[in-house]
């Protein structure tokens, strides 16, 4: 997520390219890198604090699912490829799942100490 994200934020003409192919204005382009890089960010700063696990992965399913429409709806048929960005959104939901464990299994030891 995060060299999807940031190759899309510096602008790499295969990425600027991308967009103008399916369709896509070139804002939606930073936008995306931006909602991908943060996603990256959350999921390994889950490592740490679960909830930036959580809120990473959701980053994470929302990109995918925009990115397995793409591929489906936009993208021309000799590129299109939807099994990368499904694989992607299948890691999130579970990179997610497992995030919400760990926060809800810190919540429950922090009640037993109250």
């Amino acid at each position: 997520m995060l060299l999807s994200g940031g190759s899309k934020l510096a602008g790499v003409d295969r990425q600027v390219q991308s967009f103008e192919q399916w369709g896509y204005p070139q804002w939606f382009r930073l936008v995306t890198g931006i909602v991908e890089t943060l996603g990256g960010i959350g999921l390994l700063a889950g490592r740490v604090r679960p909830v930036f696990g959580v809120v990473g992965g959701v980053l994470t399913v929302g990109t995918m699912v925009g990115a397995v429409y793409t591929e489906l709806v936009r993208a021309p048929d000799s590129l299109s490829n939807p099994r990368r960005p499904a694989a992607l959104l299948i890691g999130g939901l579970l990179a997610t799942g497992r995030a919400w464990e760990r926060v809800a299994k810190k919540s429950k030891q922090e009640e037993r100490r109250d």
